[in-house]
């Protein structure tokens, strides 16, 4: 070939130190999604291979410091998607009767994949110390996962304010039903797609600043943010208490938050709109092709 583009392929990353010392060194592009050492490193041995590291977000500090001075490329891995107008009060409502959950008061949750690294018992614990609410799962739960969860909330307060739908053909409904939507994960990568259908149909979000998260959420602005640092922890429940102290008074005030839902879906949409990931690789790329 006359590039290779590898993204956590662990055969080509072992293969290809053997071909170099075979005297065969084929031009090497590598997809970084994380910034964090314990992500980085699996990457070493062939650190000396790359020719150009791209990166889902601007970590290059991170790439010179555990890996290699090769040139490195920021491009958001966002595609372009039909824009979604906002719901309406009467769609949520009609969501809400679709999926059992009440018509009035605070609908919260979290919508997709459901396991150890979302971490949900997360959200349990920030819906908890919001106090009067409803709580939403929507999406496939992995079968350890699902056990906790399920000892979390039998010892919850939401026990019998809690639906868990499990997996959806169609994730619309739960995403418009909600008044807020939480994510509490141990780690991420760039932005995961779930917050931008949920912001795009007028939904704020509450996520930690993992990944690329913190590097594109406007604290405020539709969005909001928990400071972690790390990736390997779940978010600590002062942090989870603090922003459901924040958050209530917010949410409760309805014209407020009626902003805050048209903030959440100006964002969700010109997020996409006109980002042109395709070009940005093609100019990475262009120097091989």
């Amino acid at each position: 070939p006359d590039l290779l583009v590898v993204c956590n392929h662990k055969g080509v990353q072992r293969a290809l130190p053997w071909l170099a010392r075979l005297g065969l060194k084929i031009p090497m592009v590598l997809t970084l999604h994380e910034h964090y050492e314990r992500h980085l490193r699996k990457y070493r041995g062939v650190r000396n291979l790359v020719n150009r590291w791209i990166c889902t977000y601007d970590f290059t500090a991170a790439v010179r410091e555990h890996l290699s001075p090769a040139p490195c490329s920021i491009i958001h891995p966002l595609y372009p998607r039909p824009e979604v107008p906002a719901a309406t009060p009467e769609e949520r409502q009609a969501a809400r009767q679709q999926l059992g959950l009440p018509t009035t008061g605070i609908v919260l949750g979290y919508v997709g994949q459901v396991d150890g690294r979302k971490d949900p018992a997360g959200v349990v614990t920030f819906a908890e110390a919001l106090g009067d609410v409803h709580l939403l799962f929507a999406g496939r739960e992995e079968a350890g996962t699902a056990a906790a969860l399920d000892q979390r909330l039998a010892a919850s307060p939401l026990r019998d304010r809690t639906v868990r739908l499990g997996p959806q053909a169609d994730l619309r409904p739960a995403f418009t039903a909600l008044d807020l939507y939480v994510m509490t994960s141990r780690n991420e990568g760039f932005f995961p797609i779930a917050l931008i259908e949920a912001m795009e149909r007028g939904v704020p979000v509450l996520a930690p600043t993992v990944g690329g998260i913190g590097t594109q959420l406007r604290d405020g602005d539709g969005g909001f943010l928990i400071k972690k640092p790390d990736d390997r922890r779940s978010v600590p429940a002062p942090l989870l208490e603090a922003a459901a102290a924040r958050l209530g008074p917010l949410m409760t005030y309805a014209p407020g938050w009626e902003a805050q839902r048209a903030k959440a879906h100006a964002y969700g949409t010109a997020l996409t709109r006109d980002y042109d990931a395709a070009a940005k690789f093609r100019e990475a790329v262009a120097e091989w092709l």
